[in-house]
């Protein structure tokens, strides 16, 4: 887990003072980072550790499907029973794919918990609404999403 510790403080100090950057949680890079990890060791993917000091627009992978490819974001939070799956509004793009992670901060690890396309989110959770420090979120309670096996069988294998 010191690899995913190192990327996560290097992360954290590539976009400090970013006028878009919101941290919602302690941790905040390392807790993300772990999501995006569990989902490239499940779909047999890289994480892209390239510097991004604007951030990745919402774009953590891109996989292929026979209807073509989809980029996919990984949300990752502690408590996803209570919250769900939350995406910003400025950033809910319908043709992406969002994929919902549950992290342990007893293992530092995150394991997959489902998934939504972008139109399914905005349809289904109702209207945006503040879920806390002034940040506007659609949300879907994590009994709404697909399972990750289904995603699974939809990508392509390399």
């Amino acid at each position: 887990m010191s690899f995913l510790r190192e990327e996560a403080a290097h992360r954290s100090a590539l976009h400090a003072g970013h006028p878009t950057r919101k941290v919602l949680s302690r941790a905040h890079d390392l807790v993300a980072l772990a999501g995006e990890a569990e989902f490239a060791r499940v779909f047999g993917l890289k994480i892209d550790l390239k510097d991004r000091p604007g951030g990745d627009r919402g774009r953590d992978f891109v996989i292929e499907t026979v209807a073509g490819r989809f980029i996919v974001d990984v949300k990752t939070a502690r408590n996803p029973e209570r919250w769900g799956l939350l995406v910003r509004k400025e950033k809910l793009h319908p043709k992406h794919i969002y994929v919902l992670a549950h992290y342990s901060d007893l293992t530092e690890t995150a394991r997959l918990v489902g998934w939504a396309w972008g139109s399914r989110i905005k349809e289904f959770s109702g209207a945006p609404r503040d879920t806390g420090r002034g940040v506007v979120n659609y949300q879907l309670r994590a009994e709404q999403l697909r399972t990750i096996d289904e995603l699974k069988a939809k990508a392509l294998q390399r």
